[in-house]
């Protein structure tokens, strides 16, 4: 039985496993195996048991490389918004480099999916309070929102609204899900802190947003439904265990999270509907 009706925001960024921070890139591609087709099938084949939308965050380059696995997101009604093309730290680039990146995405999907692209989310939330030429070059490509700017205290943006807001005329930010704690804003829904923390803690933490009339944002990665069988790549004992530590975990999690909670895709929040 669902705890409320309130609708919150399900969102999976599809990007390989190897392009996470926790690895360098070099040499690792000409090694690496992957599994994103399989991937996106099994969490298609979840969202359809439960009847849910959710909204993809397409890395371009994973699109060029798999476009049958964004058909087949498209096909079955979720939404697709962007999320970059080489999948590259927003703050590490120059405003130049990230326009070219995000018009090849933009550019990739659009063809992909014949439909417009109205969000995006940048690698690891990495539109900070040094890049804000980066929400004018969304707004100016048409993008209706954006999700990137987590409202913790430690990040770089500085604290931020937890909540939906428009942050620039015409665009919107659609933070990633906190809880307020001894005056912090803490993570909680998604990608580590979905595999580390206890899923009542997090059950609890959705349950409160939604008393309180807010949607919750869950998040986690395609690469993330897959076994607990690491590749064999050599990495610190640590990346290892932030990268790999109960993986296995993610979809059952999510498959809970579903059974209690209602999730739609982020293009909602643009259709007015009610949380």
């Amino acid at each position: 039985m669902m705890h409320s009706r309130i609708n919150n925001f399900l969102t999976i960024d599809v990007e390989e496993w190897f392009q996470t921070v926790m690895f360098d890139n070099t040499g690792i591609k000409a090694v690496a195996g992957s599994d994103l087709e399989k991937n996106i099938s099994d969490i298609i084949a979840l969202l359809d048991k439960y009847g849910t939308k959710a909204t993809f965050f397409v890395v371009g380059s994973v699109a060029e490389r798999h476009p049958s696995a964004v058909s087949q997101i498209l096909k079955n009604g979720h939404e697709i918004a962007s999320h970059g093309y080489a999948h590259r730290l927003v703050y590490k680039m120059t405003p130049q480099e990230f326009e070219k990146d995000l018009d090849l995405s933009l550019g990739i999907l659009k063809e992909v999916t014949g439909g417009e692209v109205l969000g995006y989310r940048a690698c690891t939330w990495s539109i900070t309070r040094d890049t804000p030429w980066a929400l004018d070059t969304l707004k100016e490509r048409g993008l209706r929102y954006d999700s990137s700017i987590y409202p913790v205290n430690f990040y770089p943006f500085g604290r931020v609204k937890r909540f939906p807001y428009k942050i620039k005329d015409g665009l919107f930010e659609i933070p990633p899900s906190v809880f307020e704690a001894f005056g912090c804003h803490l993570p909680f829904g998604g990608g580590t802190f979905l595999r580390f923390l206890p899923l009542n803690f997090i059950k609890e933490k959705i349950t409160r947003l939604n008393r309180e009339g807010f949607p919750a944002v869950v998040y986690f990665h395609s690469w993330e439904a897959v076994d607990e069988t690491p590749p064999d790549i050599r990495m610190s004992a640590w990346k290892r265990f932030i990268q790999y530590k109960n993986v296995g975990q993610v979809l059952g999690r999510v498959e809970l999270l579903l059974k209690e909670f209602s999730f739609v895709p982020m293009r909602a929040f643009l259709n007015g509907q009610r949380f």
